[in-house]
């Protein structure tokens, strides 16, 4: 057989398609070799399109025949290689004469004839490559690449300039991401189910290759952790894979991330998969993503924790108020409604006391909650550990209200003091918000304890969004959140050219690298570690955009791109 070349995609200049040596992995074998043993050099079955590792792959006659009216051979065949039957009528001559030339658009098998003489002929195969568009590369390499090969500009991508991309151009381009390999959250959170129940909402993680996807590749990964913040395999989530295998033609695969029904989770957890290195692939920047694992919102309460105190004074900073020595009573109040008589226990009526309730409250919306206070005498309120009604004085039954923006599901530390002087004793403590009718706060949403270290602070949690729209070159600010007086931040998968602050928990520079980045955060206080995601998008803008407007998108950008935050763009002006 004779087997001719053509243009070819060939970066490394070693007279092999590119698109073969990654097909077999090929990258590196000698072309004089042979690297399964079966007579035929590894340049020749490069040529062929045949895998250097079958001894059963390589150009040679499956099948021939004779009839009263021709000769037929029949050959492997690959698409896009040209395929012709040569003779010549004698074996000393080089003359050799084109008996049928097919280039082979379908199929897997060839046949080529001659129509037969009174001549005895002698005959060979060639077999060649062809480049019918003239696009650079061969029928062959765009055939294996998903492109067209009577299209120069299959591909159906714009170059720079905004005129269509050349195939070989927008193949090149590729290859140089050739199983670079990234991994990114494309279901970012999940929550855990109720003990005895199934979950009804998966995380999910994506692992993608760059490039395309001519063979086979398993990538090892590895779990992030341990440590605050993050989740417990085989108490927060189900078992993830080591490794996944992508099988040539698949570019990307999903791994379910299953949370598992946990009592003891009290602030977010996330579970992460990180991209190891191994053999036949590269890491990308995106080598590690994360799913936040959210504990179950079923409200469990059982109320606030209650302090007796007697004494009480009208001077609130005056030393006999929740003096110790005055305690004579704790006990669980599964809720603050309380009008004290004569026929209660403990009796508030006839005397001066202070009351102190303490522990977590926890929203059923992510919205702006009225906090109402009704009582004789007064107190104070904290939510969030803000200081949101204060009124310590004598006074008949009265209503005190405020307002804090609130997340469902997050457990809020709450603080209820309250002041009797003498005569009738209320306190009642009600909210209300725009998806909720004013009602006192039902025990199943207050918590005495953290269930952490058994006091009545929770844990950190961070209430800032998921997601932050960033702009190549721009300068860049996120500010992370938290409820429950965070005293510290953690931040890692940050975008090249952005800084954080651990103390304020501010992410801010100039980001240099475009991409989508899942950046781990924690937020941590004296009782325990709260952990969330952000993804930060940075967007190339080229020199095409001049100004672009979001709105309701976290982060900012300081020059001329003004932010208000609904991930929609609003105006683009080119």
């Amino acid at each position: 057989m004779r087997i001719v070349s053509a243009p070819m995609i060939d970066l490394n200049h070693n007279g092999i398609s590119d698109i073969w040596e990654q097909m077999y992995g090929a990258s590196g074998l000698d072309p004089n070799g042979d690297a399964d043993g079966d007579g035929v050099s590894n340049l020749r079955e490069a040529l062929a399109g045949t895998n250097p590792f079958d001894s059963n792959s390589y150009p040679h006659i499956t099948a021939f025949g004779t009839s009263s009216t021709n000769f037929s051979v029949t050959v492997p065949a690959a698409l896009g290689k040209v395929y012709q039957l040569l003779s010549i009528t004698n074996l000393g001559s080089t003359n050799w004469l084109v008996e049928t030339t097919v280039v082979v658009r379908a199929g897997s098998a060839v046949p080529l004839f001659s129509t037969p003489g009174n001549t005895r002929k002698f005959f060979r195969i060639a077999i060649s490559d062809t480049n019918t568009d003239g696009s650079g590369m061969n029928d062959w390499e765009k055939y294996h690449l998903g492109l067209d090969p009577l299209n120069p500009v299959s591909n159906g991508n714009l170059d720079g300039n905004g005129q269509l991309m050349r195939d070989y151009d927008y193949a090149t381009n590729k290859l140089a991401l050739q199983n670079v390999f990234t991994i990114s959250a494309t279901d970012a959170s999940t929550t855990q189910p109720d003990p005895g129940s199934s979950p009804t909402d998966l995380g999910t993680l994506t692992v993608t290759r760059g490039g395309f996807p001519l063979n086979t590749v398993t990538v090892n990964l590895g779990l992030g952790g341990p440590g605050p913040g993050f989740a417990t395999e085989g108490l927060d989530h189900a078992a993830l894979p080591r490794s996944v295998t992508l099988a040539a033609g698949i570019s990307s695969t999903n791994i379910s991330v299953t949370p598992l029904a946990n009592t003891n989770l009290h602030a977010p957890v996330i579970a992460q998969l990180k991209i190891l290195p191994g053999t036949n692939y590269s890491i990308g920047n995106q080598s590690n993503a994360a799913v936040v694992i959210y504990p179950s919102p079923t409200p469990t309460g059982t109320g606030l924790f209650g302090q007796y105190y007697t004494n009480s004074s009208t001077t609130y900073s005056s030393n006999v108020n929740f003096n110790a020595t005055n305690l004579f009573l704790t006990r669980i109040d599964p809720v603050i409604d309380f009008n004290w008589t004569n026929g209660t226990s403990p009796n508030l009526s006839n005397g001066l006391y202070t009351v102190r309730w303490t522990g977590q409250v926890q929203p059923q919306y992510s919205e702006t909650y009225v906090f109402d206070v009704k009582s004789d005498d007064s107190c104070r309120l904290w939510v969030n550990d803000q200081l949101v009604i204060t009124n310590w004085q004598s006074q008949s039954l009265t209503d005190r209200t405020n307002s804090i923006a609130l997340q469902a599901g997050v457990r809020y530390n709450i603080k209820l003091e309250y002041l009797q002087t003498n005569g009738a004793a209320q306190a009642h403590l009600y909210w209300y918000s725009p998806s909720q009718s004013s009602v006192i706060i039902p025990s199943n949403r207050l918590y005495p304890t953290n269930g952490v270290s058994g006091g009545s602070n929770a844990p950190a949690v961070i209430t800032s969004a998921l997601s932050a729209v960033a702009f190549l070159n721009q300068p860049f600010s996120y500010q992370v959140t938290a409820a429950n007086t965070p005293l510290s931040f953690t931040a890692s998968g940050l975008p090249p050219g952005l800084n954080f602050t651990a103390n304020s928990g501010l992410i801010s520079g100039t980001p240099t690298l475009a991409g989508n980045f899942s950046v781990a955060l924690t937020a941590s206080n004296a009782v325990g570690v709260g952990a969330s995601l952000v993804n930060i998008q940075v967007i190339d803008t080229g020199t095409s955009v001049v100004r672009e407007v979001w709105t309701n998108v976290p982060g900012t950008n300081v020059t001329d791109i003004p932010t208000s935050a609904t991930a929609s763009l609003t105006n683009t002006l080119s």
